[in-house]
């Protein structure tokens, strides 16, 4: 059996938009992730791929708000995931190698946008929690 744990952060800033990312590889919009390795901490996988997708480098005071998980008998594989706010202050991202184009949305906006139905199902369950 396979053990995956993917994290994702909610990074919203004072205007309450959200940071969304559109990926090179499928051009759905996302949000700030990393699969977590064994042994890494949740809280340092998040960190280090905030910091590596988006160049902002002040990264404190992350907050679980979900965590959920799943079994899949065809892949053979438990899959974990958390999510985690953050408010930064910076306006600015950049974006890596995986990335084309990344925007600041409003809450209604977010769910207009072309994305997994995965994420757009696990973000209707916490996007009210802040």
């Amino acid at each position: 059996m396979d053990l995956r744990f993917h994290t994702k952060a909610i990074i919203y800033n004072q205007e309450w938009k959200i940071l969304v990312q559109q990926r090179s590889d499928t051009w759905k919009w996302d949000l700030p992730w990393w699969r977590t390795e064994i042994p890494e901490r949740i809280e340092d996988a998040i960190v280090r791929e905030i910091k590596e997708e988006t160049w902002i480098e002040y990264i404190e005071n992350l907050e679980v708000i979900h965590l959920e998980s799943d079994f899949s008998v065809e892949k053979d594989q438990y899959f974990v995931l958390v999510i985690f706010k953050w408010k930064t202050e910076n306006l600015e991202s950049n974006i890596s190698h995986e990335h084309q184009d990344y925007a600041w949305v409003t809450k209604d906006e977010l769910f207009k946008i072309w994305m997994s139905d995965y994420l757009q199902e696990a973000l209707s369950k916490v996007v009210n929690l802040f």
